[in-house]
C-alpha cells in the first residue's frame, strides 16, 4: 500500500489529516488542530491510511 496525495492519514498518536505532498520518505500533512489548520512534514512509516471523514451536517 502506497501513501499519495489526497489520502486521510492518522498518526501513530492519533493524529488525523489529508496528505498534500509525498517526497521520498515524508509526506506533507495538513492537520486540524485547535488553534486551525497546520501543515506539517511526518514520516510515511508513520502513518496509516484511514477513510476520509464523513462531511455530513447532523443539522
Amino acid at each position: 500500500m502506497q501513501l499519495q496525495d489526497g489520502d486521510w492519514v492518522e498518526t501513530d498518536s492519533g493524529l488525523k489529516g489529508r496528505i498534500i505532498h509525498v517526497s521520498r520518505l515524508s509526506a506533507f500533512v495538513e492537520l486540524e488542530l485547535v488553534g486551525g489548520k497546520e501543515v506539517v512534514p511526518l514520516l510515511l512509516s508513520e502513518l496509516k491510511r484511514i477513510d476520509p471523514p464523513d462531511d455530513k451536517d447532523d443539522h
